[in-house]
């Protein structure tokens, strides 16, 4: 059995031509989910840091996973009761702690 004229568009005649004669045209979805809310960003992930002690020859102390440089320094200078100013940190790229 055919669906009325109407029902298959939602609107009545009279509406559809009233778009048409004023060319309204009808939404259309080209983003997906465009109303929601924004993710929050996730805190980064800690990585892996070598830390030398510098002196004649850079000297590998430990090897370290905090988020940045200045926080794995000031925990390997704690531990090993050395002044900070004194390490330097160098990230560890795609090897494992």
């Amino acid at each position: 059995m055919p669906v009325p004229q109407t029902a298959q568009s939602g609107r009545s005649a009279a509406a559809r031509e009233a778009a048409v004669g004023s060319r309204q045209i009808e939404g259309t979805y080209l983003a997906a989910n465009t109303c929601r809310m924004a993710r929050k960003p996730e805190p980064p992930k800690p990585t892996s840091w070598d830390i030398y002690r510098v002196a004649n020859k850079a000297k590998l102390l430990r090897t370290i996973e905090a988020d940045n440089a200045g926080e794995a320094i000031k925990k390997v200078a704690e531990q090993f009761k050395t002044d900070a100013w004194r390490l330097i940190a160098m990230p560890r790229l795609g090897r494992s702690a």
